[in-house]
């Protein structure tokens, strides 16, 4: 797949770099059809997820004009700097070209932000692309994300470019550092108080990158902002840039947020509001008629609504969040529970179920019994690695979540009248196995509390009529 050094969207979806939007759709077309996890064998079948998941990840990209104009303008600017060429605008000023409010992209990275987690004082500053916001647990909606990632200057007149950076949503706030030594690094946080050597910075234009600005700390001299992978965003003494630091950034009109707008974004409020009166989801000649969906296309994406093959398209490689019925041609969303049990699926390890666990929030209550059991074998099958003590303890804090959401599943199924007795007994060897290293009070008490609910749905299936199975 890779054709042209570092792999790159259009190596993706099998596309030369000019091609057009025809061409592109039609690519995405064939790769779906060939990798979707349906045409494959179940020993196959989690590599597939994955491939599609690029694939759209990389359609996603190519088919929005803005998003394709910032990606290509950001690789020729790396061509640029590989071939030794430099940037032609570094006398530009810093006041003029900045916009009001904008948004700051690591260069790179074209879907990436820098956000604030709070309104408030204290705030930390993290750097998240829309898809790792969701894997870090900050699953916010798209209005939301990108209102914490609004910036803003305050200029300075001690020196030329120097300046504060400013939270637009609320601009007694400045981006504050807390560099305790010379030659170290240093977290970011908004800050309510103007602190000349923590808030003061000189704006630069990149002298390596078109078009992209740095942030020098005012009173430490080659301490820069960066983004430093997977999403911090910190004061940096620099040294020489790699593919885990950056500290160019290109600053983006805020005005420009809604092109960023994903199809997913704006097909799930839609369908959300129909299953508000339809549980079974909304017809697929309803949603095409929608207002909000029809100016997307037109204002964002530029391009006629699909045809029936392309909506049916994207909802098959798009399993991960719609669920779609061909023979009614209705959508629905997936219920978080079962977009977490998807999740949980394609987890490749013991250390990965546990972390999806510990980002999960109520929907973990909701799976069924047969996932949490699926869970409970995954995690205690667990072997861990001499030293591994951060896998060791999330999955240790994985089995205490999930055996305290078994009774509540077992509850499930007796008040719909399907429990059985064989259930049960696989809740208790799988709630055993889970308990079996807790050594706590606490811990002991929510073993107490499990067993008890266990041996309560026995006795209540027993005094039913039901026998133990003989084996």
């Amino acid at each position: 797949r890779r054709r042209h050094g570092e792999e790159t969207y259009y190596d993706v979806l099998e596309v030369e770099e000019g091609a057009d939007a025809a061409t592109v759709k039609k690519a995405y077309r064939k790769l779906v059809l060939k990798y979707h996890p349906d045409k494959h064998p179940e020993g196959e079948r989690e590599q597939c997820e994955d491939r599609i998941r690029e694939i759209n990840n990389a359609y996603e990209t190519l088919s929005n004009p803005t998003k394709r104009e910032q990606y290509d303008v950001q690789r020729k600017a790396k061509a640029r700097r590989a071939a030794g060429v430099l940037p032609t605008n570094i006398t530009i000023s810093p006041r003029m070209a900045i916009a009001k409010e904008f948004m700051i992209q690591p260069f790179g990275f074209p879907s990436h932000f820098t956000r604030y987690a709070g309104f408030g004082p204290g705030s930390q500053l993290f750097v998240h692309s829309r898809e790792s916001a969701k894997q870090s647990g900050a699953n916010i909606a798209f209005h939301d994300f990108f209102q914490s990632a609004r910036f803003t200057l305050w200029w300075l007149p001690e020196v030329n470019n120097m300046c504060r950076l400013r939270a637009a949503a609320n601009q007694a706030l400045n981006v504050a550092h807390n560099l305790q030594e010379v030659g170290q690094e240093a977290n970011t946080i908004l800050h309510n108080q103007p602190v000349p050597q923590a808030t003061s910075y000189i704006c630069e234009t990149s002298k390596i990158y078109e078009g992209c600005f740095r942030f020098q700390a005012a009173h430490y001299p080659g301490h820069y902002l960066a983004y430093s992978k997977p999403n911090q965003f910190r004061l940096i003494p620099v040294v020489e840039e790699s593919d885990d630091v950056v500290c160019d950034f290109i600053l983006l009109n805020y005005e420009t947020m809604w092109k960023y707008m994903t199809i997913e974004e704006v097909l799930t409020p839609v369908i959300t509001d129909y299953q508000l009166v339809e549980k079974c989801g909304v017809f697929l000649d309803d949603l095409i008629k929608n207002d909000s969906v029809r100016t997307y296309f037109a204002q964002v994406r530029g391009e006629e609504l699909w045809d029936l093959e392309g909506w049916e398209m994207f909802f098959g490689a798009h399993f991960d969040t719609f669920a779609y019925d061909k023979s009614t041609r209705r959508v629905r969303l997936l219920t978080p529970a079962e977009q977490l049990d998807k999740r949980l699926t394609a987890c490749r390890d013991a250390k990965a179920v546990a972390d999806v666990i510990a980002q999960a929030g109520s929907e973990l209550g909701e799976l069924p019994l047969s996932s949490l059991l699926r869970l409970a074998g995954t995690l205690v099958d667990f072997a861990p690695t001499a030293g591994d003590i951060s896998a060791m303890v999330s999955v240790t804090a994985g089995k205490k979540k999930v055996v305290g959401m078994i009774p509540k599943a077992l509850g499930v199924l007796e008040t719909a009248g399907t429990l059985k007795i064989n259930v049960v007994l696989q809740a208790f060897r799988a709630s055993q196995a889970l308990t079996a290293d807790f050594t706590t009070s606490d811990d002991q008490r929510k073993k107490d509390d499990c067993f008890l609910n266990l041996a309560k749905s026995i006795k209540t299936l027993l005094e039913a009529g039901s026998t133990f199975p003989v084996s």
